[in-house]
């Protein structure tokens, strides 16, 4: 028997695997994800200085992520997905929790695959408002003793 194995179910399998490593924590594996020169857009904010925004290297956004590490719970939850050959439109739903603060955000992401289900291109937006309230909060927080937050 030959199994046929469609792009869109490859795609769509790569995808949560890749999404299911962000959400555990787990960075080390993120680069093979990747082809050679591929690029991640964010959505960025001037507003606030060090925030990655725009087209950058996948490599150099991978090395952003290990920040989730200020949370002491953290999850990146799969709402829906739309997936066509080697394209995927994946909106999760990430959770962080840290102290008595629950921070919730939605986002999305759109993933271009080659033909070897390599990411080529992997556009990644965010809602901006709830980013910068939670880099205000963390910046306003820096040195406090207590954890009591106002729920967000």
């Amino acid at each position: 028997m030959v199994a046929i194995c469609n792009p869109s179910t490859k795609t769509l399998a790569t995808v949560a695997k890749f999404i299911g490593y962000i959400s555990s924590r787990n960075y080390q594996p993120l680069p093979g994800f990747f082809a050679p020169n591929a690029t991640w857009f964010t959505l960025g904010s001037p507003v606030f200085p060090g925030d990655v925004g725009g087209a950058v290297p996948a490599s150099t956004y991978l090395s952003t992520l290990p920040n989730a590490g200020i949370f002491d719970d953290y999850s990146i939850d799969i709402q829906n997905t739309v997936v066509e050959g080697y394209q995927a439109n994946v909106e999760v739903r990430i959770i962080g929790d840290l102290g008595d603060l629950h921070w919730v955000n939605n986002a999305s992401y759109t993933f271009h695959l080659n033909t070897d289900f390599k990411i080529t291109l992997l556009d990644f937006y965010t809602d901006r408002i709830a980013v910068n309230w939670l880099v205000k909060y963390l910046a306003d927080h820096a040195n406090s003793t207590s954890s009591k937050v106002k729920r967000h």
